[in-house]
């Protein structure tokens, strides 16, 4: 499983630590349980040589990870795959940050 691979981990906890564990959508320093190490471009859309590329990774809340899955969930639902694939990370923190403002 990719999330369980060695690999995986080592890259997600160097994420964790480069980035201080501050969210890039809310600024706030996260606690290590709150962390989510996530795709910008959501993998299962991307090559598997693409799936470990660092500039395609970010930190989120568990919070904002979520929100993020359902908006990208949606989205396939309506067949929008090419506008999700050039998502990028401005374009999902004015996302995640709007959602977050009107709860």
């Amino acid at each position: 499983m990719f999330y369980a691979s060695r690999r995986w981990r080592k890259l997600a906890n160097s994420v964790r630590v480069s980035k201080g564990y501050v969210s890039d959508v809310s600024r706030k320093i996260l606690s290590d349980t709150d962390t989510q190490v996530d795709h910008v471009v959501k993998r299962s859309l991307l090559p598997k040589s693409e799936w470990y590329d660092r500039d395609n990774l970010w930190l989120l809340s568990r919070a904002e990870h979520s929100i993020k899955t359902n908006v990208e969930k949606k989205m396939l639902r309506e067949n929008r795959v090419d506008e999700l694939k050039a998502m990028n990370e401005e374009d999902w923190q004015r996302i995640l940050k709007n959602i977050m403002k009107n709860r």
